[in-house]
Formats: C-alpha cells, sequence, structure tokens
C-alpha cells in the first residue's frame, strides 16, 4: 500500500477570512490542510483494510470441522484471514494443535494449515494469518485438528477477518 502525504505541518490550520475581517466566525481551515486531508489522507483511509468479523471460542476440548464464518455475501476481492490457537490448559500427557483457513478462488476450494504446535504449555500457540483472494459470494472458513493423550487438554481459538481492498 503507498504511504500517506506528508501533511503541511509548516502551515496554520486555520486562516482569517481576509475579504470580511468583520464576521463573527472570521476564521477557517486553511486551504493546504483542505487538500491535504481530500487528496492524500480521506483516499488512503478509504483503501485501508476494514476488520469485518471476530470469532472468539474457549475451552474447546475437540477439533472443530470446517466451519463457515458468519459473515454477509462476500465481494471476490482480497481479504485476510488470521487463525490464532493457544493451549490453555495442558494436557498431562500432551497435545497438538493445528489451525486451518479455507477459501474458494477460481473456483478451486483452498485449505491452508499452519504447523502443528506440540508444546503442552500454556505459550503453546499455532498461529496463521493469510492475504487470500477469493470468488463471489464463496464462504471462509476455519478449521482445527486437537490431539490430547488424556483428553483433559483445553484450547482457545480466535479468528478475525479483514477486507483489504
Amino acid at each position: 500500500m503507498d504511504t500517506i502525504a506528508n501533511p503541511p505541518i509548516g502551515d496554520s490550520v486555520v486562516e482569517t477570512d481576509e475579504r470580511s475581517r468583520t464576521r463573527k466566525e472570521p476564521f477557517y481551515m486553511a486551504k493546504s490542510w483542505i487538500v491535504w486531508l481530500f487528496e492524500s489522507l480521506v483516499p488512503r483511509v478509504q483503501v485501508a483494510s476494514q476488520w469485518l468479523t471476530k470469532v472468539t471460542l474457549t475451552a474447546q476440548s475437540a477439533s472443530i470441522i470446517a466451519t463457515a464464518i458468519p459473515l454477509p455475501a462476500l465481494a471476490a476481492g482480497e481479504y485476510r484471514i488470521s487463525l490464532y490457537g493457544r493451549i490453555t490448559t495442558p494436557d498431562s500427557l500432551g497435545s497438538s494443535l493445528t489451525v486451518t483457513a479455507g477459501w474458494t478462488e477460481g473456483a478451486v476450494a483452498i485449505p491452508k494449515s499452519s504447523p502443528a504446535a506440540t508444546g503442552n504449555s500454556t505459550s503453546t500457540t499455532a498461529l496463521l494469518s493469510e492475504l487470500v483472494t477469493i470468488d463471489r459470494a464463496t464462504s471462509l472458513t476455519y478449521a482445527t485438528t486437537w490431539a490430547a493423550t488424556t483428553g483433559d487438554g483445553r484450547y482457545k481459538l480466535i479468528v478475525t477477518i479483514e477486507q483489504v481492498n
């Protein structure tokens, strides 16, 4: 993404209306600042990413099959899907967590998984963040693969979606 132009910090933000010095409100925004706002700042903000949704699941004790993220029908384009999984209760003998994102591009279903997080502590995380191009009106999905030796481990999952353009 392009960087934003520097604001005209050498110019005053307000100017006096020289045409009518007797006006009750004789000040207005300086032209250099108006130009910067409408030609640099506003266009940059309009193309910035937009956070669409966040899904938070806690105390999970089983794998999650591919699940559509609750969103309205999406336009074709670029989106960022991010998944964060963390072991919140270690299994007494060991566990493994993998997070998976799914999308459709060019009528092809594409899954992408994180490496398995196999540490068995509350600082063990499985992370995945992908910039994806999707077809119109297709679902973005999340899934997890969870294996806990004794079954007493737990994890949490946070999924976020951003529209990039």
